[in-house]
């Protein structure tokens, strides 16, 4: 008795490429943006930011505790692919997380990157990237 060879579908390679490229065009696969590691930031209106400190260091509870302080502060959440500008209600929901974060409170596998960035006329933001 031979041995009968077993038809298989596609390979896993073979199955991706078909999801991905269902017009016929390679879907390319952008990473998050990751303005603190970056050191930069553009905003919607073309605004250049930068980081203020060391880049990629992570702000110390004094230095956001002086940030927040500032009338005119600018907030950027970095979680997912189109990182948003939030105030109001959003803001203090999301400063109250982080919060929770720094005091070593925080669900497990959540983290909080903060950074102070800067505009050439001085406008500050803070950039709190989230990851899960």
């Amino acid at each position: 008795m031979g041995r009968q060879r077993r038809e298989h579908g596609p390979s896993f390679d073979d199955s991706v490429r078909d999801a991905s490229s269902a017009d016929g065009q390679e879907t390319v696969i952008q990473p998050w943006p990751q303005p603190i590691r970056d050191g930069r930031w553009i905003d919607g209106e073309g605004i250049h930011w930068h980081t203020r400190g060391k880049r990629g260091a992570q702000l110390s509870r004094s230095a956001l505790r002086r940030l927040l302080k500032l009338p005119a502060l600018q907030v950027l959440h970095v979680y997912g692919p189109n990182p948003a500008e939030v105030r109001g209600p959003e803001c203090k929901a999301l400063l109250e997380r982080v919060e929770t974060y720094l005091a070593g409170q925080a669900p497990p596998h959540n983290a909080f990157r903060l950074a102070e960035f800067r505009t050439s006329d001085h406008r500050a933001m803070l950039v709190i990237e989230e990851a899960c």
